[in-house]
């Protein structure tokens, strides 16, 4: 992750008891001080283009999202990584796409991906391929399944030296 971006996600506290270790372990997020967390818009604004009228846009724009619950009852994979499915999916769906049409400039994970997946990272081997460690992973949180949540807030994170820091926290619903 380079200096001198931001992002926009959903943390989600119910799960670190149960992902944290192996979050801390094999998702480099969580050592750059991301929590876990469902991405809605990365990259984002520069940090230093975080301004009042940006704060105040991006506050409206979630009070107008009503807090919602989910669960997680199963695994899934990208290539390397080992995450967390969220049920429902469509509103996470929903608020990357209304997210992508505000704010053009700024396509989720930089337009790279066609179909947006939401997701909670457990662990990112993309660097090192660990398949066993993937399964060891999945056996060891498979019966905590299902973990339930409930979105009620947005977080913007701004990177500054390769450490993500909460810049603001919006309420969802207002």
């Amino acid at each position: 992750m380079a200096d001198g971006r931001s992002a926009l996600l959903i943390p989600v506290p119910a799960v670190e008891p149960v992902v944290g270790e192996w979050r801390s372990l094999y998702d480099p997020s969580a050592a750059c001080g991301v929590p876990a967390h469902i991405t809605l818009l990365v990259p984002f604004v520069r940090p230093t283009e975080i301004d009042v009228a940006l704060l105040e846009e991006l506050r409206a724009h979630f009070a107008a999202v009503k807090p919602f619950a989910y669960r997680f009852p199963t695994f899934a994979r990208f290539p390397g990584v080992v995450y967390l499915a969220p049920e429902p999916a469509r509103p996470f769906r929903t608020m990357i796409a209304d997210l992508h049409a505000r704010f053009p400039d700024h396509p989720p994970y930089g337009g790279i991906h066609d179909d947006v997946v939401p997701h909670l990272t457990v662990a990112d081997r993309r660097d090192r391929l660990d398949i066993v460690l993937m399964q060891r992973i999945e056996r060891a949180l498979g019966p905590r399944l299902p973990l339930a949540a409930r979105a009620t807030e947005v977080w913007l994170m701004a990177e500054r030296r390769k450490r993500w820091r909460r810049k603001a926290r919006f309420p969802l619903g207002g």
